[in-house]
């Protein structure tokens, strides 16, 4: 008997469905692209986050720090230079892609500084 693969979400059209943006809560449906914010908050969930490979500790290469997703406009604005608020969230995604949790920024923990490796400064 052959087994069948599951086909897996795709990431990108799960947010454009039910993501909203971590600055002015917007729906993504209108954005074209997926922006996302690199925080330097600690997460305490395991996706999405981001690290750095070329990082001095090993605990900075995995993807421990938190993501936040910006809409079009806001991305947009920020680029020209017009004001536009703070991230407010992070976002939290469980790991059936079923559901996206979003975590006020002011109740995660910093995250200390990374250093690179020297390999990695050439």
């Amino acid at each position: 008997m052959e087994e069948k693969e599951i086909a897996k979400p795709d990431f990108t059209e799960f947010l454009w469905k039910k993501g909203k943006c971590c600055i002015c809560e917007d729906p993504l449906k209108d954005s074209k692209q997926i922006n996302f914010a690199m925080l330097d908050k600690l997460t305490f969930w395991k996706f999405p986050g981001w690290g750095n490979i070329f990082a001095e500790k090993s605990g900075d290469r995995v993807s421990g720090r938190a993501l936040a997703v910006v809409c079009d406009k806001c991305y947009h604005a920020k680029k020209r230079g017009e004001p536009v608020g703070e991230i407010r969230f992070a976002l939290e995604v469980t790991e059936e892609m079923k559901e996206i949790i979003y975590h006020p920024v002011e109740d995660l923990r910093d995250a200390p500084p990374m250093k690179l490796s020297s390999e990695a400064l050439g």
